[in-house]
């Protein structure tokens, strides 16, 4: 039994000494099992519950998860330390120990555990105190634990906290030239002046390289993913989807010879290519693969969707007189075709993200996305399905039937 216990004691130290090497010290898109457990067992079961709320209730909950994530993980580990060192202390009670006052009803595991957290929380109140040189050794050991774990998880929450707010203010930039929404559209007519495109290669130029910077502070930190912001034009897929929009439209909506410095801009392809790679490695960090594979709407209603997005596009271009391509048939297909490559992916991160479709895009009616916070009239998402609103539904189907 004594063998055991003080092998099953210093398993479970290796196993906290393993876990903050992978979460905290090590720069990987996959943290360690631990806290990858923690992480989504609170958020899978905060998300079972969100969904089945109105659609305020549902970000207000999401919300609470990220900055709980690692006080729980910091419990858990020193959780971890004080049961695993008991456990080497236990077999050893009382003949080992110098004990001040010890009545004859004393229990030895809960006088290994008191031991074992006054010696982790470097308290050494004095009234039990190790005899033999092996028991000094792993107090001292504990001691050393302790103050370690502790002071590698503050510095890790202020590298997340400072990782978290980067995120935001880059969401916001985005935010304001997007007609405080996801007017992609709209984003790009605020560039237009005197009949050309004026800053947004360089507007393109530091999206690219904020969202790699993102995407090395998931990687190195990915309990990122879980800090679910109430405002949704500071989520990254709000993010992602205006930029991928954006190189959408600007390589298939507008007129090529007329805008050709815009349309066959280097910076422009590297954005996509960019955009694409972040949201591929979202995917693949969060397991969501195989989700992507899945149709959330009937081919029908997404073709109808897609349609719809493409005439509002053009018909808004056209109003702020910019030039669009002439072949709008064939435009048509390629802007579909384009939507294909990511949009089943962005609407698998948004949902397990906790956000609806509508409110990301817009693509329905950008009014669904224009709030910096969501309206608690709106509807919750049904069972595993993202589906819009009947009021944009219909509002869909008006203006497709207007455009056809």
């Amino acid at each position: 039994m004594k063998g055991i216990l003080t092998t099953v004691g210093f398993l479970l130290i290796i196993l906290v000494v393993f876990e903050i090497y992978m979460t905290v010290l090590r720069a990987h898109k996959q943290p360690g099992p631990v806290s990858k457990k923690i992480n989504r067992w609170l958020w899978w079961t905060a998300s079972s519950v969100a969904y089945r709320l109105n659609q305020r209730s549902r970000h207000l909950i999401l919300n609470s998860i990220g900055p709980i994530l690692l006080p729980v993980l910091t419990a858990v580990l020193l959780t971890f330390l004080l049961v695993g060192y008991a456990f080497i202390y236990y077999p050893r009670l009382p003949q080992d120990f110098n004990i001040v006052s010890q009545p004859e009803t004393t229990d030895q595991m809960r006088e290994a555990l008191y031991f074992s957290g006054v010696t982790l929380l470097t308290i050494g109140y004095g009234d039990v105190t190790p005899r033999t040189d092996f028991m000094r050794v792993i107090a001292l050991l504990e001691g050393f634990s302790g103050v370690a774990v502790i002071s590698l998880v503050i510095t890790y929450l202020l590298t997340v906290s400072s990782a978290v707010q980067h995120k935001r203010a880059v969401a916001l930039s985005f935010y304001h030239q997007a007609k405080h929404g996801a007017d992609v559209a709209g984003f790009i007519i605020h560039y237009f002046r005197r009949d050309n495109f004026y800053g947004l290669e360089e507007i393109f130029r530091n999206g690219t390289r904020d969202i790699q910077i993102l995407l090395e502070s998931h990687i190195e930190h990915p309990v990122i993913y879980y800090f679910h912001s109430i405002s949704v034009y500071k989520s990254m897929p709000r993010v992602l989807f205006i930029l991928l929009e954006a190189a959408n439209i600007i390589n298939i909506c507008l007129d090529q010879e007329q805008y050709v410095n815009t349309t066959d801009h280097p910076e422009i392809d590297t954005l996509e290519e960019s955009a694409l790679q972040v949201l591929n490695d979202f995917i693949v960090a969060l397991s969501l693969e195989i989700e992507t594979q899945k149709h959330i709407e009937t081919p029908e209603i997404e073709l109808k969707r897609r349609k719809f997005c493409f005439y509002r596009t053009m018909r808004n271009l056209k109003s702020a007189g910019i030039k669009t391509r002439s072949d709008e048939h064939l435009a048509l297909a390629e802007y579909v075709s384009g939507r294909e490559r990511w949009e089943r992916q962005l609407h698998r991160l948004g949902y397990f993200l906790g956000y609806d479709w509508d409110e990301l895009t817009g693509d329905n009616n950008l009014q669904d996305a224009v709030h910096d916070e969501p309206d608690e009239l709106n509807q919750p998402l049904v069972g595993n399905k993202i589906l819009p609103k009947s009021d944009n539904l219909r509002n869909n189907t008006k203006h497709k039937s207007e455009n056809e």
